[in-house]
Parts: structure tokens; C-alpha cells; sequence
């Protein structure tokens, strides 16, 4: 089975989160994480990426909120500047972006921004509604300085989109509905969130997605949780060891996504209960 490159890398250069969301580990973890990707780290791969002409989309985030890193404006215009064909996004919960961050990280070369207004603690499991949602949305938008009537709503089968332009990037604001479509995490968060039979759907996240952990842990999709012992087997490997092409392309990566394009889930346990990216939704 050949292994192509993935349409989007995601790269956790930082672990920090200000939010404690039951469906996320960061948030139910004690203590909290806390650390920065090596910058040698971070360097040589966003090279690396350039280096084999890597066009996908390219996001500096993961089990965390990336506008808490002090470095994130340099890394995404080092990104920028050695991998200059890839399409670079900003996930945000947007709790500490304003226009002037906005502002900043467009220079620095992000063209889309991903900001997710959660519920607030404890509200999760309330049905989202349009009128609070629509107060949250109102509220970022005069934050950074955006006009109301500039956006439109969009459909989505997931929550409540909202979409617009800004100094030529695109900025997706999103409420989403946690319990209609969010996952389990491989087992490690609410369980009302598994599936309630085993996942019969191929999923194809693993060959399409790539994530990266702040420790340089290539992780088979982007719900794995290097820091849990219970994950640990679902590294594919660390970029200190081998490069990004060598872990990408190797046996074991390879073996679970021809196993997941069967819906196989015998190699990865925690995939049986998870419903992120069902055909359905």
C-alpha cells in the first residue's frame, strides 16, 4: 500500500490550555500540561515539510490553545517563510485573540482561521442554542473590530457556522454541538461521547491527517494522547529517532491504515468506540 502524503499536518508546539473541557484530555488532566516544542524540533520539521514540497494545509495546535504560546506568531512565519506552498490555519478557542493578534498572525501568513466558541464549563451538555451562541459570536466580532454584518451563516451538520473575510484570510466561527458530534478521545474523556455499538464505517483520518505531539511524537490520528499511558502504543514513532517521511511511511503506519480503510480495528482498540469523521456527519 503506498503512502502519500497527508492533506494536513497539525504540529503541537505548544501544550498550555486555558479551558478545562470534558472532551478534551488537557482539560480533565491533572496537572496540567505545560511545555514548548523544542525550537530545533520545530525547525527541522516545518524544513522538512519544505523540503519534499509539502502543499496541504499546515496547523500549529493540538491538545491545546495555541494563542497561549509566546512564540506562535514566529513559528507560523518560519512556516511560512521553508514551507511556502502549504496553506497555513489558526485553531483557536479565541478567547486571547483580538485584532491586533488577528492582525499579526495574517502578516505573519495565516490565510484561515478555525475559532470555536465552546460552552462555557459545565454547559456541554445543554442542546447549543442560536440566540446565546449568536451574543458569544457578536461579542468576538467587536473584539476584533469586525462588523456584524460582514458574516454569513453557513450550514453545518455539526453546530452553528458563521463565516468571514479579513485582510484576505478566512475566518471560520463555530459553535458546535459536543454531544451530537464530538468523540470519546480513544476512551480517555466522557463516555457518553463513544459510540453506543462498535464503528462499523472505515475511517480515513489516518491516512489523510497527520498530528504531532510537543514532544515529537507522531500520533496515528489527532485524538491520541502521547502523555496517557493508555496511548502510548499509538505513537508511530519520534521525530528525535527518524524523520517525518520515515514515520509517515513506515510498516506500522502503514498496516493500521489499510486495517482502519476496512473498518479493522483489531491493532487499534480505542477506534472501536470513536465517531470522528463518520460518513454520517
Amino acid at each position: 500500500m503506498r503512502a502519500h502524503l497527508p492533506l494536513f499536518v497539525e504540529i503541537e508546539t505548544s501544550a498550555s490550555c486555558n479551558r478545562f473541557c470534558t472532551w478534551c484530555p488537557t482539560g480533565i488532566a491533572a496537572p496540567r500540561r505545560a511545555g514548548l516544542m523544542r525550537w530545533s524540533l520545530f525547525d527541522s520539521l516545518v524544513r522538512q515539510l519544505g523540503m519534499i514540497g509539502y502543499r496541504g494545509e499546515l496547523a500549529l495546535h493540538g491538545l491545546n490553545e495555541p494563542l497561549l504560546n509566546p512564540r506562535l506568531i514566529k513559528e507560523y512565519a518560519q512556516a511560512a517563510s521553508v514551507v511556502p506552498n502549504s496553506r497555513l490555519t489558526c485553531y483557536t478557542n479565541g478567547d486571547h485573540l483580538d485584532g491586533e493578534i488577528l492582525r499579526q498572525l495574517i502578516d505573519a501568513g495565516v490565510s484561515r482561521f478555525r475559532i470555536t466558541l465552546h460552552p462555557r464549563p459545565g454547559a456541554e451538555r445543554d442542546r447549543f442554542e442560536s440566540g446565546r451562541a449568536r451574543k458569544r459570536l457578536l461579542a468576538l466580532l467587536d473584539r476584533l473590530g469586525i462588523e456584524h454584518d460582514a458574516v454569513a451563516q453557513v450550514p453545518r451538520r455539526s453546530g452553528l457556522r458563521w463565516i468571514v473575510e479579513r485582510q484576505g484570510a478566512c475566518l471560520e466561527l463555530d459553535v458546535p454541538d459536543v454531544l451530537a458530534h464530538f468523540n470519546d478521545r480513544g476512551g480517555l474523556v466522557a463516555e457518553e461521547l463513544s459510540l453506543g455499538s462498535p464503528r462499523a464505517a472505515p475511517c480515513h483520518v489516518t491516512s489523510t491527517a497527520a498530528a504531532i505531539s510537543y514532544r515529537g511524537d507522531v500520533k496515528m490520528c489527532c485524538n491520541v494522547s502521547p502523555d496517557s499511558p493508555a496511548h502510548e502504543r499509538y505513537s508511530l514513532g519520534n521525530l528525535d529517532e527518524r524523520t517525518f517521511v520515515e514515520i509517515w511511511t513506515s510498516p506500522k503506519a502503514q498496516e493500521i491504515r489499510m486495517r482502519h480503510e476496512r473498518s479493522d480495528w483489531s491493532l487499534t482498540p480505542v477506534c472501536s468506540s470513536c465517531r470522528h469523521r463518520l460518513p454520517a456527519e
